[in-house]
């Protein structure tokens, strides 16, 4: 072959390939868009009209050519009223920002197992959506990707997932539970805003703070179990969470926002460890319920007046430290409590985070857990704000703790580990 014939056939293969890169093609009522030709790669491009259940294949044939399916595009599906389901094959490891965004009769996705992300309001507006599944290869879920999804009432997190956008999951009104694996380090602002079906969460073991208005609104939500590695809770939090009973903080936090708990007005009582020291304004404003406040400072907090503005305190019982009642009876704020001491209990503050016990505030049981020594066996001693013993017995972690029997309200259990070391906790059960 001579030069000039090489350099002939080089240059249509260069041509052939700016032609066909780009070019869009429709197979089985699906748009494509090539993305690459070496190899041959496509991703699903607009389908504005796309009608029924979109099974996406993981490679297409056009023009004798077959390419792999990739990704799906930017705005790819966006609303598509008339879009029911959807199938993503594991040759797609991109999704693109506002994919399936206000398909409201969509009803079900299969994510595959390749995405590392979920983009910026995928499945925004996805009224019909009831139930999602997040895989292990997802390490973001990105902002508004759930927003509004009305009728979700099921989703599992996978393990993968670091962190949960800025209203990730805002106005998901059907949603009842949410289990947020420890893998999760942080929460976005707003992300459970408005979810007011929901009654529970687990929050994640490695979560160091809760984000600005997390949880607003959610006025369904019982009960919270707050991690040993949160270290603040954001703004306005939990405001508005009215069924809230009761709040146990633990003693990683060393702030609480202002707005935190306002308008929590069925909450009743509050632990609040030492190793608090600033507590925001309002941030248990008109907690009109409110019985007990548990603190652990050998010195009174200061705090402003407004903390607790519109809940009658001389109505609330302050359970102190034992000895400090005298110093807590001069102190400003907290004089005009009701001042009481848990007898029996100098330091009921966990000083070690290899034990823990959860849930907590506690229902039915409880577990105690150990990292330390997770096969073990222990003894217990659960006892009420008067100092009596209303439970004790062995046990070994993990294995339930039944409290059925226990009277709503706040006690400290006492754990001696097989290795001598005692620990106590208060624990509250609604």
């Amino acid at each position: 072959m001579s030069m000039k014939t090489f350099c002939l056939a080089l240059l249509a293969i260069i041509l052939f390939h700016i032609n066909v890169f780009g070019q869009e093609f429709n197979v089985d009522g699906i748009n494509y868009k090539v993305t690459s030709m070496n190899p041959a790669t496509v991703e699903v491009a607009l389908n504005s009209s796309f009608k029924g259940n979109a099974n996406i294949p993981d490679s297409v044939t056009n023009a004798s050519t077959m390419y792999k399916v990739t990704s799906i595009g930017e705005r790819a599906f966006t609303g598509c009223y008339h879009l029911y389901s959807a199938s993503i094959p594991n040759s797609v490891i991109s999704i693109g920002t506002r994919a399936f965004e206000r398909c409201s009769r969509l009803t079900s996705v299969n994510i595959s197992n390749t995405i590392t992300s979920l983009r910026e309001s995928t499945f925004d507006g996805c009224s019909s959506l009831t139930s999602i599944n997040i895989p292990n290869s997802v390490i973001t879920i990105g902002r508004f990707v759930f927003y509004a999804c009305t009728s979700l009432t099921s989703v599992n997190i996978g393990n993968g997932v670091k962190s949960i956008g800025n209203f990730a999951f805002s106005d998901c009104t059907g949603l009842t539970s949410v289990n947020i694996p420890n893998s999760v380090t942080s929460i976005g602002m707003r992300a459970f805003q408005f979810c007011k079906g929901l009654q529970s969460v687990i929050l994640s073991d490695s979560i160091t703070s809760i984000g600005e208005s997390s949880f607003v609104g959610c006025s369904n939500l019982t009960s919270i179990n707050i991690p040993n590695s949160v270290m603040s809770i954001g703004e306005s939090a939990f405001k508005d969470c009215y069924r809230l009973s009761s709040v146990y903080i633990p003693n990683s936090v060393n702030s609480i926002s202002p707005i935190a708990f306002s308008r929590c007005t069925e909450l009743t009582s509050v632990n609040i460890p030492k190793s608090v020291t600033t507590i925001g304004s309002l941030a248990f404003a008109f907690c009109s319920g409110l019985k007990s406040v548990t603190v652990h400072w050998n010195t009174p907090l200061e705090i402003n007046a407004n903390v607790f503005e519109n809940v009658n305190v001389m109505n609330v019982t302050l359970y102190v430290p034992d000895g400090t009642q005298d110093a807590y009876r001069i102190a400003p704020r907290w004089k005009d409590f009701e001042i009481a001491v848990i007898s029996g209990v100098h330091d009921f503050d966990v000083q070690d985070n290899l034990v823990q016990v959860f849930p907590n505030p506690v229902s039915h049981s409880f577990t105690v857990s150990s990292r330390d020594n997770p096969e073990g066996n222990f003894s217990y001693t659960i006892i009420d704000v008067e100092g009596r013993i209303v439970s004790q017995g062995n046990s070994s972690y993990i294995k339930p703790i039944n409290t059925e029997n226990l009277a709503t309200g706040n006690y400290i259990i006492s754990i001696i580990t097989e290795r001598g070391k005692q620990l106590s906790q208060t624990l509250i059960k609604n």
